[in-house]
């Protein structure tokens, strides 16, 4: 199977992750000695932008987008806040919990369509249904279609979803690396940019499995074990 060209370079992508750890790894060791101190000033730890990538639990409407007649797109899920958002919650979730934390804006979905969406603070990658490994790798290895095959299929079993996605993690990062190079001039740009973000990376893969589980109904679960390692190397 060709690869997908990116436009950032496995240098520059590398490059990326040591500046998202060096902040975090001190931040979260500042704030396990913070919680220690008496009157040990809050928020010690400041992020200027957040970027998420996953499936429905960093999900903040890319779905809602892509498939209106989502199950997130209705009540009761977003009870609490109104209205449903596209998440998969009755209100809001953990990302959007960490984005208070930090005093950042909640994120917006990037694929969303939302009128005017300001990606100053970061933005969300992250699809509900979202698979570590391309679909076109899980179709080859005999799993389910991401597409309305799969939904039609899943409906006569009762379970009306609508959120078989073709946005999976190579996806997600190609979007994330549209936007830096949308971004960023230069890569001294980038990593100014980046020294104070945060990258949230939330249970992507699971649904590798859990829809091969569904689609396969036992028969041909060893099916399965070939992709472990697979779904590893993507994470």
């Amino acid at each position: 199977m060709a690869h997908r060209k990116n436009k950032l370079s496995l240098g520059s992508v590398m490059l990326v992750f040591v500046l998202i750890l060096q902040p975090y790894l001190s931040c979260s060791q500042k704030l396990l000695r913070d919680d220690h101190v008496d009157n040990a000033p809050k928020n010690s730890c400041k992020f200027d932008r957040i970027y998420s990538l996953g499936d429905a639990t960093a999900n903040t409407g890319n779905l809602a987008a892509k498939v209106p007649d989502n199950l997130f797109n209705k009540f009761p899920y977003g009870i609490t806040l109104g209205k449903p958002t596209g998440r998969a919650s009755n209100g809001l979730l953990m990302i959007d919990y960490f984005a208070s934390t930090f005093g950042v804006p909640y994120l917006n979905p990037y694929e969303g369509g939302v009128e005017g969406a300001n990606f100053d603070h970061g933005a969300t990658f992250a699809v509900a249904g979202a698979t570590a490994l391309p679909v076109e790798t899980l179709q080859a290895k005999g799993l389910p279609p991401h597409d309305e095959t799969f939904d039609g299929w899943l409906a006569t079993k009762g379970l009306h979803l609508h959120f078989a996605t073709n946005s999976s993690l190579n996806v997600q990062l190609e979007w994330l690396a549209s936007h830096l190079n949308q971004t960023c001039q230069s890569k001294e740009a980038c990593q100014d940019l980046l020294k104070n973000s945060l990258f949230f990376v939330r249970d992507i893969g699971t649904k590798d499995y859990s829809y091969g589980l569904l689609w396969l109904e036992g028969a041909e679960w060893d099916a399965l074990y070939p992709i472990v390692q697979n779904i590893a190397q993507a994470v």
